[in-house]
């Protein structure tokens, strides 16, 4: 058991790394999300708060990681250009952009007060 744990991990790893690579917008996620949390820290927002703006922060990688899956999965299927295997590629893509932008409404959320109050003289 802890062999095929660490075997099915090993590929996990390997997926993330292969998006990593080639994917550029999951870096600009990742700084985003980053400075986000680290603003967040300076801020001293509570912990449950702290929480939330990571687990949106999770979610907004894991759909791009998702994303780009079902990119590379439509390309195997179809190397050529066809406007059905494209329109799952915007699906997908509209996936990361709404939780993307439901994160930024977290973020202000949690946010905007606190940093209001900080900004104060």
């Amino acid at each position: 058991m802890p062999r095929k744990f660490a075997k099915s991990f090993s590929y996990a790893w390997n997926g993330l790394c292969c998006v990593a690579r080639t994917q550029r917008n999951f870096w600009i996620h990742g700084a985003i999300g980053l400075g986000i949390v680290a603003l967040a820290l300076g801020l001293g927002l509570p912990r449950q708060e702290l929480a939330i703006i990571l687990a949106m922060c999770t979610l907004v990688l894991a759909m791009e990681v998702a994303n780009t899956g079902v990119e590379f999965l439509v390309d195997v299927l179809c190397p050529q250009h066809d406007p059905r295997y494209g329109r799952v590629k915007d699906i997908m893509a509209g996936a990361v952009l709404l939780s993307a932008l439901g994160s930024v409404a977290v973020g202000l959320t949690l946010l905007a007060r606190p940093l209001w109050d900080a900004l104060q003289p």
